[in-house]
């Protein structure tokens, strides 16, 4: 979408300091150097060691008052959680990976750890208002990025589980949410997948990448100018979203509405006359198994084009063109022109028509009403259709002439609508 597309320039703008103005001095190497390992929060026996930054690390050029540095220089505090044991006592929240989503955090999705494992966790473990949450393990989730927001939580403490590393920045020197923006940019999120190690879906963030990853750096007062156009102009698309939201549902939406217009009104304006019930027109028709030798299985997925054909040598045989309706699953009351001949699906009932309607009526007529039948389908487990309201529903039912007349008007409007959609479309290509 357009404006996923242009928050991702903003972000890149951002950081590689073209945003705002950068006409101002400033000693970034003093900024760093007055933290210490003495600002370090967590106690480690492993000694961190900040490595040299490459050239070739660099992944666009910084105005010259800016600086890379390892994001290890710029917390006080980058560590996985703890694997913990649950509990049913809803007093400490754990975060996981499902509550870390990228529009935010999804307090009513932790589980809660047992209170009696409380006294294994030193005090830094315990999240702060506006730590960085990282996911740090699986394909498609390893890397997304969150903050944390207090006030989202009712509880007193929170923790996170050991497949989401928290970093803590130095809030005196940068601002976490410059961080934030950082981490969930194009520059960063395209490539940290390839960072991690292992299988595509047990891949891991490991603690000393996320540790040595580079940072973009300037002052603190420069960031927040930052952070605050970044946060505007985002203010600003998010309005345009909405719109360009609602324009597309209507893209979606408007050449099939317009169809069921049509539809509706051929047959709903005259239904007051000559209704019938479907039950004396049509019926289920009884096709027993048999063998016809090598043919493909017409099952709904191979019909839509999903899946490429099973071949079977015995099953209800059906002829091209027989006309079948789904009966099982969500979409039951899609109705199907069988193209070729084979064994028929199980889902699918093969309807057989009396002499008094012409079948692309019926077609027509059941393209209006599927939508009716799939939201009144019976069951849960496997929703099926109902067959008593399918053979109970009411058709107008004129003369073949008049039939044939309607069919005629029905084949050269709703060609139409295609029409429309490609040209809704065409700016989509």
């Amino acid at each position: 979408m357009i404006v996923d597309e242009l928050k991702k320039s903003i972000l890149y703008y951002a950081f590689s300091g073209k945003l705002i103005d950068n006409n101002y001095n400033v000693d970034v190497e003093s900024i760093l150097n007055s933290k210490s390992e003495k600002d370090w929060e967590y106690s480690t026996k492993q000694k961190i060691k900040i490595r040299e930054i490459e050239k070739s690390e660099e992944l666009f050029d910084l105005p010259k008052n800016w600086k890379w540095v390892r994001l290890h220089q710029v917390c006080s505090y980058i560590q996985r959680g703890k694997s913990p044991k649950y509990s049913n006592i809803k007093k400490i929240p754990v975060i996981a990976q499902k509550c870390n989503q990228w529009d935010k955090l999804y307090m009513d999705k932790c589980l809660f750890i047992n209170p009696d494992e409380l006294q294994k966790y030193t005090k830094e473990r315990f999240i702060i208002n506006n730590d960085i949450l990282i996911n740090s393990t699986g394909g498609g989730s390893c890397g997304r990025v969150g903050i944390y927001d207090e006030n989202i939580n009712s509880y007193e403490i929170a923790v996170v589980d050991s497949h989401i590393t928290v970093c803590r920045p130095y809030k005196d020197i940068i601002l976490p949410k410059f961080i934030y923006y950082y981490l969930s940019s194009p520059m960063v999120q395209s490539v940290i997948e390839s960072q991690a190690v292992g299988t595509t879906n047990q891949i891991e963030l490991m603690i000393d990448t996320v540790r040595n990853y580079l940072i973009p750096f300037t002052d603190i007062n420069h960031q927040k100018k930052i952070v605050e156009k970044i946060e505007e102009l985002f203010a600003k698309l998010d309005e345009v979203k909405s719109i360009e939201d609602e324009l597309r549902m209507i893209k979606e939406s408007f050449p099939n509405e317009m169809k069921k217009s049509i539809l509706f009104k051929l047959f709903k304006e005259n239904e007051d006359r000559l209704k019938e019930k479907l039950s004396t027109i049509l019926s289920f028709s009884n096709i027993k198994n048999s063998e016809h030798g090598e043919n493909k299985y017409l099952e709904v997925k191979y019909l839509r084009g999903n899946i490429e054909p099973k071949i079977l040598n015995k099953g209800k045989y059906v002829t091209k063109g027989t006309l079948s309706i789904l009966v099982d699953g969500e979409n039951s009351g899609e109705i199907f022109k069988i193209s070729e001949n084979g064994y028929l699906g199980s889902t699918l009932k093969p309807l057989c028509l009396s002499k008094k309607i012409l079948e692309k009526y019926l077609m027509y007529y059941l393209m209006l009403k599927k939508d009716y039948f799939k939201s009144n389908k019976r069951g849960s487990a496997i929703p099926h259709l109902d067959k008593n309201l399918f053979f109970n529903s009411m058709i107008y039912l004129p003369p073949i002439e008049e039939q044939q007349r309607i069919v005629d008007k029905l084949e050269k409007l709703l060609p139409l609508c295609d029409d429309i959609e490609k040209l809704i479309n065409i700016g989509d290509n």
